[in-house]
């Protein structure tokens, strides 16, 4: 309202933005432009009028005075809701949603008090502020900064720079073949529609707002005259829009189990489509940075995986996979790419390109030919834009996983994924994603040449790894201060691995978190197979696909103990 009533004096003068932003009321032209002037007695006479006009200059991305501004400011909340009382303004609201300006007009119908008139369940959401470092702004310009998001990804980005998007979807645009997903004018308005609403159970007290969320937009598209199918299609992807995030950072999106259960939930490519792009518009709308390259090719990844199940293919068979890279090699290095795979266990390699598999194959064969003393190990790094791939050849020992991670921990990398694969002459080869925790990006110079440098001291024992992380720690104590509480929560996922046992890991994050979690389960006897990490802010939200030492997933008694450790440990941190 402040923003608002200072934009309508400074348009008064002739004052008006450079740049689009949700924040701006640009729907207000400068002053000796052409603008339009709505007449008050129709506005007025005529409740659905108010709706006509911002569907009209939606579509034309036209301005109005900074008169009819001013009184829409005024009364355009009542304005709204007489609007709303007539059965035609659900057609009408749908009807501006299906056009290719809709954020446009949507943006200038919240700043001037008539969406909330015409959707009120929209209006709690107006400068709601969420006290945690992950969101950056509040609920309503979130919700419009989506919109925008939308409109640069289905243009490919021509407009991101004046829709005030230009970074994150500029550093994804290219990784998303938005050509498949774009829906039609149909599915336009009904994915509008779910990201105006998929905050709405904000504010309503409690956890779970997008359960709670479904449940009012059920009562809003009835209202709106949504047809069974269409309120089908909105009530589904809001109480669902957490779910491709949540899977694709924290699960291992070629598990079987898992593919299959979300081919049952979701049903079609058409939805599927639909709730990939209002996942990363979600993302992109969070803050500057929450949508990365890293996270978007996990998305893609995931929704590839399922739209291929869903036609009939099966992502997960790796004996396809690894044929078709022996395919692509010829030579000696075919016949060592294929000893190296038939020594490797099953799960290796279904997310690696030949290339990928010939740098492991030569990793390994570099392995063999060094000495065999204790904490013998080799190791590469290799650089993408985003991200680094830290890639581990050694020798299986107690609290391997552990000393890696509070290595890496003590200069600074954090790490976003890890895979683990142990051959059964007890030969480990370990994958890592990692980057830069102090600034981003991928690993640094001196980063690299440190954890090399101190490896094999590492596993060997010359080198004190504790020492080294807390003296990493001391130093960076202030930096790891949370601004806020977080509690830490401990759970067992029985749907995600019919393998593994999947745990997953709620709590504050900070320097060696996961050197503290992986030496918990060492001490357990508890073998780490994958771990997915990912941040929300200062939380970590971390999973890992465990076994027993004999690779069979844990019996209840220890998954329990295992939980109920995890806990006393993290509390006690």
């Amino acid at each position: 309202g402040i923003y608002a009533f200072t934009r309508l004096q400074l348009a008064r003068g002739g004052w008006a933005p450079e740049v689009h932003s949700p924040t701006m009321l640009t729907v207000l032209g400068p002053e000796g432009e052409p603008a339009e002037t709505w007449p008050v007695s129709e506005l007025v006479s005529s409740p659905l009028a108010v709706l006509e006009r911002f569907k009209s200059l939606a579509r034309r991305r036209s301005s109005v005075s900074a008169e009819t501004a001013a009184y829409l400011f005024d009364h355009g909340s009542a304005l709204g809701s007489a609007a709303r009382r007539n059965r035609e303004h659900g057609r009408l609201l749908i009807e501006l949603m299906e056009g290719s300006n809709a954020a446009w007009g949507l943006q200038a119908m919240h700043q001037l008090g008539v969406l909330g008139g015409i959707v009120p369940e929209f209006e709690r959401l107006t400068a709601l502020v969420q006290f945690d470092p992950y969101h950056h702004y509040t609920a309503d310009e979130h919700t419009m900064r989506m919109l925008d998001a939308l409109e640069a990804l289905l243009d490919g980005g021509e407009k991101a720079p004046e829709l005030g998007v230009a970074r994150q979807i500029a550093e994804v645009i290219g990784q998303l073949p938005v050509e498949r997903w774009h829906p039609s004018r149909d599915d336009m308005a009904i994915l509008r529609l779910a990201i105006l609403l998929h905050d709405v159970g904000k504010g309503t007290g409690g956890g779970g707002h997008a359960e709670r969320g479904a449940r009012v937009v059920r009562n809003v598209g009835k209202r709106l005259g949504l047809d069974r199918e269409s309120l089908g299609d909105v009530v589904f992807l809001v109480r669902h829009h957490l779910l491709l995030n949540a899977v694709a950072q924290r699960r291992d999106i070629l598990e079987e189990v898992l593919l299959k259960r979300l081919h049952r939930l979701i049903r079609s490519p058409r939805r599927l489509h639909m709730l990939t792009l209002l996942t990363i518009t979600d993302l992109a709308a969070l803050s500057p940075t929450a949508l990365t390259p890293w996270k978007c090719r996990l998305l893609v990844d995931l929704t590839e995986n399922l739209e291929g199940l869903m036609s009939g293919q099966s992502p997960w068979m790796v004996a396809e996979v690894w044929d078709q890279v022996l395919g692509e090699l010829s030579g000696e290095i075919k016949d060592q790419v294929s000893y190296f795979l038939k020594s490797m266990p099953h799960e290796y390699g279904r997310d690696l390109d030949p290339p990928g598999m010939v740098a492991d194959s030569a990793l390994l064969q570099s392995f063999l030919n060094t000495a065999q003393t204790p904490g013998a190990a080799v190791a590469s790094v290799e650089h993408d834009r985003e991200t680094s791939r830290f890639t581990l050849v050694t020798r299986d020992q107690e609290r391997l996983l552990s000393r890696v991670c509070g290595l890496l921990a003590a200069y600074d990398v954090t790490i976003l994924h890890a895979r683990i694969f142990t051959r059964l002459d007890s030969l480990v080869f370990d994958r890592f994603i990692v980057a830069n925790a102090g600034g981003g990006g991928q690993m640094t110079r001196d980063q690299e040449e440190g954890v090399l440098g101190d490896l094999s001291g590492a596993l060997a024992g010359s080198v004190d790894v504790e020492a080294l992380l807390r003296a990493h720690r001391d130093r960076w104590s202030l930096r790891d201060r949370p601004s806020m509480k977080y509690p830490v929560s401990v759970v067992h996922d029985p749907s995600a691995s019919k393998n593994y046992t999947v745990i997953e890991v709620r709590a504050y994050d900070h320097v060696g978190l996961l050197h503290d979690i992986a030496a918990t389960m060492a001490d357990l006897g508890v073998s780490i197979h994958q771990a997915f990490i990912s941040t929300e802010g200062e939380r970590a939200v971390d999973a890992f696909y465990v076994t027993d030492p004999l690779g069979a997933p844990l019996d209840g008694k220890t998954c329990s103990l295992l939980i109920e450790e995890l806990e006393r440990v993290l509390k006690s941190g």
